[in-house]
């Protein structure tokens, strides 16, 4: 159910459980209110193209030059299968999806402008659904917590008694409410293969740093 008004709240069941949390929708200043906060705690969110884009400029800036081409084919290969999968046209090519998995590990460990993007990206990502939970969540049912709020929003102290996979799973439904369809919720470009699928590779795989290949 999408709320189409300030009176209507949206239950999230926990599965396996009767706990039921109460979600508002959220109104134009509120998003805007929520988005500066993110990015005051430095909480970045970068698109899926946009990180794409980041690993391209790695690839460039601190790849050995004769290894650039053969990446870069990979990382365009695999932009080209994200973007069929999403249109439902194609499954998610897991080799590819390795591939990029270990470019992504490569770029994290020798290209600080990459590492420092991902890394905002991702705390973003872990930090933005507890925001929601504690703007837009107005109660719940079948929990022995008590409501605290200040300010408009749920206390710290109150936040601290709720189980954190409750917080994401809520929060991320809270999220979604703000923009219904276009909300990502990928930690990585690479991230749909589950990582005990994925096969670690040895230093030996990784390619070379412009440096090393100097």
């Amino acid at each position: 159910m999408i709320p189409t008004s300030s009176k209507d709240i949206l239950r999230v069941p926990i599965e396996g459980t009767d706990i039921v949390y109460l979600v508002r929708p959220s109104k134009q200043r509120e998003r805007a209110a929520f988005n500066r906060d993110l990015r005051a705690e430095g909480a970045v969110m970068y698109s899926e193209q946009q990180m794409f884009a980041a690993i391209r400029a790695g690839i460039r800036r601190s790849v050995a030059e004769d290894q650039r081409l053969e990446l870069l084919g990979i990382v365009d290969d695999f932009a080209y299968n994200r973007k069929r999968q999403e249109e439902g046209a194609e499954e998610l090519n897991e080799e590819l999806a390795q591939k990029a998995l270990e470019i992504e590990t490569f770029l994290r460990r020798h290209d600080r402008e990459y590492s420092g993007i991902e890394a905002d990206r991702a705390y973003w990502l872990e930090l933005a659904p507890v925001f929601a939970f504690q703007r837009f969540v107005v109660g719940w049912e079948n929990l022995d917590v008590t409501p605290e709020r200040m300010g408009g929003q749920l206390t710290d102290a109150c936040m601290e008694q709720i189980p954190r996979e409750h917080i994401d799973l809520v929060g991320w439904e809270a999220i979604i409410l703000m923009s219904p369809g276009k909300v990502e919720r990928k930690n990585s470009l690479s991230q749909s293969p589950s990582a005990e699928n994925l096969t670690p590779s040895t230093a030996e795989d990784f390619p070379q740093t412009a440096d090393q290949a100097g």
